[in-house]
């Protein structure tokens, strides 16, 4: 495929399209004032008369943009449906790049991980717009990956920003708002920033045992143990060790529940905290008091 300064969201639709179809024809597509006509398209992606039937029948869920301009301005699309397909189209997208992100990620290569996963948030953004729980996983996700990449401020404004469409678009008590908290706080401990890690931990706490207690989920299903095991290295870092010790023992308990064996990795970086616990207040205790 060439590309010669098409706007992305269209280049994907290029390529979505293109792969339904099995287009093997090399593309090369220009930036242009007005939308290319549907003829135009099929043309241009050469394919056959049967799925252009299909499309035009809206039996696949396309539109053909030229450039985001062309969309706001002409909404022209295929069909009557303009908004329900480009959404469909959106929601796609951004889960295939997503997913795409994701393989580069268990990979380690976060760049090219956080590559794809800004361009799906480019895509999403302006057609669903930035209140949009598929926004909201794509920062979750820039996030993560700008902490990995070491930009600790910039993972922090992506986290921060996920909460608050989280929270507009799924109110204070939910999974995923739980969720963002915990990674908030994992970003604040690299920062140094104990306490207020503390806070974002204990608010993740919070959520959890609210479902729990409301919708009847388990603890296994809202993973209470991440929360206990933040709060507890949060303690322990800020030399409070009874109360990281505590934590840590929940978490120990749950997974006792959950009938995980002793010899998980989990449970035994637990127990070594549990033990590191015991030996940093026995030194605190053995130092001179001022």
């Amino acid at each position: 495929y060439i590309y010669c300064n098409i706007d992305p969201f269209a280049q994907y639709l290029v390529i979505y399209l293109s792969t339904m179809t099995n287009c093997t024809k090399s593309i090369v597509v220009s930036n242009q004032s007005q939308p290319i006509s549907f003829e135009g398209w099929l043309n241009l992606l050469d394919i056959s008369p049967n799925v252009a039937n299909r499309i035009k029948r809206a039996e696949l869920p396309i539109v053909f943009p030229v450039n985001i301009g062309a969309i706001k301005s002409t909404n022209r699309c295929i069909g009557e449906t303009i908004c329900e397909e480009k959404i469909q189209i959106a929601k796609h997208l951004g889960e295939k790049l997503n997913a795409m992100g994701m393989a580069k990620a268990k990979q380690g290569l976060w760049q090219e991980a956080l590559t794809i996963w800004g361009d799906a948030l480019h895509v999403q953004k302006v057609i669903l717009g930035s209140e949009n729980s598929d926004v909201a996983c794509t920062l979750n996700n820039i996030g993560i990956a700008m902490f990995w990449l070491g930009r600790v401020e910039l993972a922090l404004n992506a986290l921060e920003e996920a909460l608050r469409v989280r929270r507009t678009v799924f109110g204070d008590t939910h999974l995923d708002v739980a969720a963002t908290h915990h990674n908030i706080g994992n970003i604040l401990m690299r920062k140094c920033d104990y306490f207020t890690a503390l806070l974002s931990f204990q608010e993740e706490l919070r959520i959890k045992k609210q479902l729990i207690s409301k919708s009847g989920k388990d603890a296994g299903d809202c993973d209470l143990t991440q929360a206990f095991l933040g709060i507890g290295k949060a303690y322990l870092k800020m030399s409070q060790f009874q109360e990281a010790k505590s934590n840590f023992q929940d978490a120990l308990k749950v997974f006792k529940d959950l009938d995980v064996s002793d010899d998980h990795p989990e449970v035994v970086r637990i127990l070594r905290d549990t033990k590191k616990c015991d030996l940093y207040e026995s030194r605190a205790k053995r130092l001179p008091r001022i």
